[in-house]
């Protein structure tokens, strides 16, 4: 009765918070995701979906002005897949400040003995809770069963590993010519690549102190000035050629291979600006608030929907792809795929809420309890909805801290 009480008064209370239309952002989203977390435990599904579409909608309302630094603007015509990382909100949310010494090592550090360490410790762990999860007696058949797929498995779907994006490797070969053995000083990392062919990418790091840094790692060679006003790092090939860094803007770097950092160098000075149309209005639909977000241009998702079989091709013609991380007492996780066939949104979520409940009950069955599932199985409390005009499916997930970092260990 207590606990209904509570409910009652915290719902009253954050109901009244969003009544008031406040244009601060970091008090509505907190509301809106405690209000989702109680709705959820008490099963009201209408309310859940009406907050979600809210709570997009009034994001997109409140659109950063600046989504993407200055910058990426001049990024390659090619470029289909951005994402944008906010270490510094990151840092100061909850999930940022509650995550173990191992937890922050494993996202950050370019310790390449130590990541493999720990790369060991987080197997092991999926390891034995693989075991926990089979009918006791079978935890070591399954384990075997795993070892001998996982030769035949380790290379499925996964991308050519000598053809990396620059940054995949780059962003710690550029912290070690700096001095650094972790990327967790960087404020922000903005990355662009092509979905086909990785080669073609591109980072913007902001990063405090970047003009020292860059003429301490001159003075100690570790960059090789160039005639460009870009540099070298010392002892290090991209496919074949140089990776060059320049500091184009204030604090912020600009990574890339010596030919697309001619072709930024040369869109700069003509003021021809040459990141995709497609990106650009992507980006422009992202909320203010967003620690990380990712977007995908049409070509792009469709790429990834035909890999994806017979799922890919009940999904209505994409428009691109957007997701979006906010990070408050709860994090929220939301997937947007804007289109320009609404019926067909219409008609494929009741088949998708059906795949979605049945996955449901198999882990109730299974032994989770109705009252425990949304918190032991990260994602179950996925909800979808058709957005308010139609042309858009949304999948959102309200997280807690602990849901989050759980994510973020690898325990799913």
């Amino acid at each position: 009765m207590d606990e209904i009480e509570r409910d009652e008064c915290a719902v009253k209370y954050f109901r009244q918070l969003l009544e008031l239309n406040s244009r601060e952002r970091d008090l509505v989203g907190d509301a809106t995701f405690r209000l989702i977390k109680i709705y959820k435990r008490k099963g009201d599904q209408e309310a859940v979906t009406e907050l979600t579409r809210r709570f997009w909608e009034l994001g997109m309302a409140h659109k950063n002005p600046a989504p993407l630094p200055y910058t990426a603007r001049y990024f390659p015509r090619d470029i289909s897949i951005v994402s944008s990382f906010d270490l510094t909100r990151f840092h100061a949310s909850p999930l940022g400040q509650s995550l173990t010494h191992e937890s922050r090592e494993w996202l950050f550090t370019c310790d390449e003995d130590r990541r493999v360490e720990l790369r060991t410790q987080r197997s092991e762990a999926a390891r034995r809770r693989k075991a926990k999860q089979v009918p006791q007696g079978e935890g070591e058949v399954a384990l075997q069963d795993q070892d001998k797929d996982k030769d035949k498995d380790k290379d499925k779907d996964k991308p050519d590993p000598s053809r990396p994006a620059v940054y995949d490797d780059g962003h710690c070969q550029l912290a070690r010519a700096l001095g650094q053995a972790t990327l967790e000083d960087w404020s922000r990392t903005v990355n662009g690549k092509n979905h086909f062919q990785p080669e073609i990418s591109v980072s913007l790091i902001t990063i405090a102190g970047a003009t020292s840094l860059l003429a301490e790692a001159v003075k100690a060679g570790r960059l090789l000035p160039r005639d460009d006003g870009s540099y070298a790092i010392a002892d290090v090939e991209y496919q074949g050629g140089e990776l060059r860094v320049a500091e184009l803007d204030t604090g912020e770097l600009t990574l890339a291979p010596a030919p697309i950092m001619g072709d930024i160098f040369a869109a700069l000075h003509n003021r021809n600006e040459t990141l995709g149309t497609d990106i650009s209005r992507l980006t422009g639909e992202i909320p203010e608030d967003a620690a990380f977000f990712v977007v995908m241009s049409r070509p792009a998702l469709a790429h990834g929907m035909r890999q994806s079989g017979p799922l890919g091709r009940l999904l209505p013609t994409p428009e691109g792809l957007l997701v979006s991380v906010v990070l408050y007492s709860y994090n929220g996780l939301f997937v947007r795929v804007p289109t320009s066939d609404p019926l067909k949104v219409q008609l494929l979520i009741p088949i998708l809420h059906r795949f979605m409940i049945e996955g449901d009950s198999a882990s109730v069955s299974n032994g989770d309890s109705e009252a425990t599932l949304g918190e032991s199985n990260i994602f179950g409390d996925l909800d979808l909805a058709q957005s308010s005009d139609g042309k858009s499916i949304t999948f959102s997930s309200v997280l807690s801290v602990s849901q989050t970092t759980r994510l973020i260990d690898g325990d799913f």
